[in-house]
Formats: C-alpha cells, structure tokens, sequence
C-alpha cells in the first residue's frame, strides 16, 4: 500500500510539474523576444552583456520546460522505442540545480552505438534520476561534492539475442558499507535516517528494472565510491 501511495504520489507531482512548466512557457516567450528586441538597438558593451546573458538564461530555462513537459507527455506508461542515452542527457540536465548545490562535476561517457529498445521511458528515467540523485547526496555527505561519471554501453550477451544495454553510475563517495549492500534494495531501508529519503527509491528503480526483464546490482568501486549497474535486454519490440 505504502508502495502504491508512493507512485500514486509521483504521478500527481508529474501532472502538478506539466502544468507549471505550460504557464512557464509564455513569460519565458515574452523575456526572450523582449531581450531580441532591445539587442537590435545601439547599446554598450555592459548593457549588451547583460541582456545576452538574462536571452541566454531564459533560453535555457525554456528548455528545461520542454524537458519537462517531455517527460509528463510519457507518464501513460506504454512502452516504446527507447533511446537510453537521450534519457540520461535529459536526466542530468533535469538535476543541472541539484548537481551545482551538491557541487557535484558530471562526466559522461555515452555509447554512440548504443542501440533502440522498447521500455516505457517515464520509468527507466525514474531509475536514471534516482541513481544519479543518490550519487549526488552520497559524495556531498562524503566530503561536499565529488565527480560523477555516467556510462552506457551495448554489448553482445547470454540471455540477450540482441545484447544488452548497459548503464553504469559511479561516484568518488565514501562507497558503501559491506553489511548494507546486501539491504539497499530492500523496501524501506534506508541510511539517511528520519529527515533522509523514504527507503523506496532503489526498491523502486529495481523493480522497474525487473519489469524490463533486466537487471540491477551495486558494488564498490576499487579507488573509492560505489557504482552501480542496470543492464537490460535490447528487446525488437515491447
């Protein structure tokens, strides 16, 4: 029930979200146009910058509507041709605040090849923002920031006709403790305590996983911090 709630909850946070970012998209139209205008007229050079950087800003933050109203567009949960990398691109973009506050430097290293796949793409993005969310908290609680590198890759396997794409998230974090990697999927179980998260966030993203016939699993990386890895099957169709 709790589980349920939960999802119910983010699904009215996602219609809640596509609603604000449709009002948002007008005044951004009108900041934008505005600033186009005023930078046809003889300025100096101060003013100039200045009204290149408030386009460029409002340029930006129109596309992190479009983002937005992206993903509540998909939130019918039907599956449907899924390119993980633009899933990735769109998640770090959407935690571009949360990466500057966390003080948190992203590097990606993005399979070209990587192949389509059928999914339902509200979901595996869901897994991709908690994963990334998670590493972001674990290394500012770690030492106030860190760096973060996300991975895709394909590659031929057993129990994949087509392959399998992979998705890997390592931080430089304190890594995780060897009595709590067997829990961390579990329901409920979490290491933030009572002003932390709700200890559904990976029970969540392992069970979207699973419904993609994949799989996911965590492990500490040799130099320090933790990586985890979601591969799931390169399906022809849903």
């Amino acid at each position: 029930n709790d589980r349920l709630v939960q999802m119910q909850a983010l699904a009215m946070l996602g219609r809640l979200t596509a609603g604000v970012a449709h009002d948002l998209n007008n005044p951004l139209a009108t900041i934008r146009g505005l600033a186009d205008i005023m930078l046809t007229s003889e300025l100096d050079a101060e003013v100039r910058s200045e009204l290149e950087t408030i386009r460029k800003q409002a340029e930006y933050s129109g596309h992190m509507v479009s983002t937005l109203l992206a993903y509540a567009r998909r939130q019918r949960g039907e599956p449907e041709k899924v390119n993980l990398n633009e899933i990735i691109s769109q998640s770090l973009e959407l935690l571009a605040f949360q990466a500057r506050v966390t003080n948190t430097r992203c590097e990606l290293r993005l399979d070209e090849r990587l192949p389509l796949t059928w999914g339902d793409p509200s979901q595996l993005q869901q897994v991709v923002l908690n994963l990334v969310n998670n590493a972001m908290q674990a290394m500012a609680n770690s030492h106030g920031g860190g760096t973060l590198r996300v991975e895709s890759a394909w590659s031929p396997g057993e129990g994949a006709s087509l392959g399998w794409i992979t998705l890997r998230v390592r931080d430089d974090g304190a890594g995780i403790p060897e009595d709590v990697l067997p829990r961390l999927f579990q329901p409920y179980f979490t290491t933030r305590g009572a002003a932390g998260g709700t200890g559904l966030g990976l029970s969540i993203s392992a069970d979207i996983v699973r419904r993609h016939n994949g799989r996911i699993w965590a492990e500490n990386n040799p130099r320090g911090g933790a990586c985890f890895t979601v591969q799931l099957p390169v399906a022809a169709e849903p």
